[in-house]
């Protein structure tokens, strides 16, 4: 989920740019505030998962399966003992905030500290946008295993064949979805249908790196052109609407069009980045939130959260306001804005970030303390 850096160890400023996109798309749409560019077009849920799997595709080292067990390794490391250690924190965060009348995540139950982690990924509200990283896990997973079992096949359309896989594992996804397979429901078959969903993306990812992004030249009005016309076509015969999925559930209008809008989507602002990289590409601030996707990801909801509680503790002081305390309590949806003016869903979004940026401010400061105490006592000890 981490941008990284390209074989000649320069940093690629355009996926960084588009993975600062994809979260603020995502914090948008989990913070239900303005800034909806394109969103008649291009709607955000249609498109930003897919984003994601794109640039791990973009990103996967062709010959990770040379060493196949460390690779594994290293992502269970960096992707899982993670989200299970912060979905410990937000059962203790839960727990302690149910003394004071919240009902969000209740009951604690050992399900969701172990096998809901995979189930479902929602069970604590908090952590919720955490779902997204047992899919991604298990398309890595996946990917190295298959590219070791075909390492010794080589093939000019190697590539092509094994994207056109991908392409078929997720119709197959979202086929068994609509079928019922798992749909709107905690269960393994969840965790199949979201992993197949989103490996078309993640295999156009590596296709585009390997093969296609020499030949992205077209002129911008003619790529864009393209794009909108392929969209307008997919937006008509969906009756005016744009027939995105919601992978989270396994929830889809339909079975190919959601795939062609996730195409379309992940286009769209690719060559969005390309234009804007030399302008915004070094932005520290875009390169900091690139560079801290998982924190966003895991976090966001405890911003927007707090600036509920806020919003909540200013209308008790001011006895203003309609503020509702009781889906305040129960629902980790609820959001309240002043006056009833959605404008005010900027502090969401700004909060959706920067909390989980200071939250992980915060923690690699404690780490980097308790590191230096462990090297101090050492050499005492020496």
């Amino acid at each position: 989920m981490k941008a990284q850096i390209t074989k000649k160890k320069e940093i690629n400023y355009q996926f960084k740019l588009l993975y600062a996109l994809g979260m603020l798309f995502i914090v948008i749409g989990h913070g239900t505030g303005g800034l909806r560019i394109m969103e008649d077009w291009f709607p955000y849920y249609s498109f930003h998962i897919a984003l994601f799997m794109f640039c791990s595709g973009y990103f996967y080292k062709l010959d990770s399966h040379e060493h196949t067990l460390q690779f594994i390794w290293k992502k269970i490391k960096r992707l899982l003992i993670p989200l299970f250690l912060w979905n410990l924190f937000y059962a203790g965060f839960v727990l302690f905030i149910s003394n004071f009348g919240f009902k969000i995540g209740l009951p604690l139950t050992l399900e969701k500290l172990t096998t809901g982690l995979i189930t479902s990924g929602h069970q604590l509200g908090f952590n919720m946008g955490g779902w997204f990283v047992i899919p991604l896990f298990m398309c890595l997973v996946f990917t190295v295993l298959l590219r070791k079992i075909l390492s010794k096949w080589n093939c000019r359309a190697k590539e092509w064949i094994l994207t056109a896989l991908y392409i078929c594992f997720g119709v197959l996804g979202i086929f068994l979805a609509r079928q019922g397979w798992g749909s709107g429901q905690p269960s393994w078959a969840l965790v199949v249908t979201r992993m197949l969903a989103l490996m078309p993306y993640f295999g156009v990812g590596i296709l585009y790196k390997t093969v296609l992004e020499k030949y992205d030249t077209l002129k911008n009005w003619v790529y864009f052109t393209i794009i909108i016309v392929l969209q307008l076509i997919v937006i008509g015969r969906s009756n005016g609407t744009v027939p995105g999925g919601t992978p989270s559930w396994s929830n889809y209008p339909a079975t190919v069009s959601p795939i062609i809008c996730g195409f379309t989507g992940i286009a769209f602002y690719l060559r969005i980045t390309r234009i804007l990289e030399p302008v915004l590409g070094k932005n520290k601030i875009i390169n900091k939130i690139a560079d801290s996707t998982y924190a966003i990801m895991i976090h966001q909801f405890l911003g927007f959260w707090l600036v509920t509680l806020a919003f909540g503790l200013l209308t008790a002081i001011t006895h203003s306001g309609n503020f509702n305390w009781d889906k305040f309590q129960s629902s980790i949806w609820y959001k309240y804005y002043p006056s009833g003016q959605w404008h005010y869903g900027i502090i969401y979004i700004v909060a959706g970030i920067t909390i989980p940026l200071l939250l992980q401010k915060l923690l690699v400061t404690l780490l980097h303390l308790f590191s230096n105490k462990q090297k101090i006592q050492s050499n005492n000890k020496a």
